[in-house]
């Protein structure tokens, strides 16, 4: 497995590329988008700048169904290279910046006439995206002198996944919860220390409850993650990844929602630190 340095954030494993096929016509909420160095999944020696959206299938209270990251080539790594923290391209080179042509070119404009507001992209932070809810589809590539095909397209006619429509700006407010639903936060503060403190304060607060044996899983799990992408994640990123790695794992859901507490990644006796304020988890 090949590990990329620069942005750390940035994932190049075939699990990530493709998880049980491609996407196609559905609802997605984006949780996070940036620029990385791509490799095509391994499949060619020099990577490229590439745009990575990493997305949920299902709106905002609907079961998680499947997390995908889809890459968009943006051109050529003599003229632009994503910024260390991956959230815009810089450009190094005489190419002048993003070509309309490129796979990012093509889901950039798909996102402006689906509404998204131009000027919202024009200071070149990609992570304006990171919470958008979408609907997205598949149309047919251009076609383009020297684009690369890998062995897994084959005969495969190449497509872009698009936005065709905007449900949810990541700006907007929430859709109100039904009625009676109950509405509560966990405390941004020091979270429960041991696993009994973290099954009473999810109890408490309404959040998916972990016994003994789970906390220390989601532990394990969240220290594996930190330890592969470098000793640093965005939280909403870490439970996209805890999510993939428990695939078969019949704890999954449970665990998926611990890690998604404040209260269990600020806990004392963990190997990382949390700031709730940025959503970001480093290793201590």
């Amino acid at each position: 497995m090949k590990e990329i340095e620069k942005p750390k954030r940035a994932s190049l494993r075939p699990s990530d590329f493709t998880t049980g096929g491609l996407i196609d016509d559905v609802d997605v909420t984006v949780t996070e988008a940036r620029f990385v160095m791509w490799d095509y999944a391994g499949q060619v020696r020099d990577a490229v700048p590439a745009l990575a959206v990493t997305m949920e299938t299902g709106g905002e209270g609907t079961p998680i169904t499947e997390t995908y990251t889809q890459y968009y080539s943006a051109g050529d790594s003599r003229n632009l290279m994503p910024s260390s923290d991956g959230k815009a391209l810089e450009v190094v080179g005489g190419s002048g910046g993003l070509k309309s042509s490129s796979n990012a070119g093509n889901f950039l404009v798909s996102l402006v006439n689906a509404g998204f507001p131009e000027e919202r992209l024009l200071d070149g932070d990609i992570s304006v995206m990171d919470g958008l809810e979408a609907h997205v589809h598949r149309i047919p590539q251009p076609e383009r002198k020297g684009l690369v095909k890998t062995p897994k397209q084959g005969d495969r006619e190449a497509t872009i996944l698009v936005v065709s429509k905007i449900h949810r700006f990541p700006w907007e407010k929430a859709k109100a919860k039904a009625a009676g639903a109950s509405v509560s936060k966990m405390p941004p503060s020091k979270g429960p220390a041991t696993a009994a403190e973290a099954h009473a304060a999810a109890a408490a607060h309404g959040a998916p409850q972990g016994n003994e044996a789970q906390v220390e899983k989601a532990r394990t799990v969240v220290l594996g993650i930190l330890t592969q992408l470098g000793g640093s994640v965005l939280k909403n990123r870490l439970t996209a990844e805890v999510f993939k790695v428990l695939a078969s794992d019949p704890d999954r859901q449970a665990i998926v929602g611990m890690v998604y507490q404040d209260a269990f990644l600020g806990g004392e006796g963990h190997p990382w630190k949390y700031d709730p304020k940025a959503g970001k988890v480093e290793m201590a």
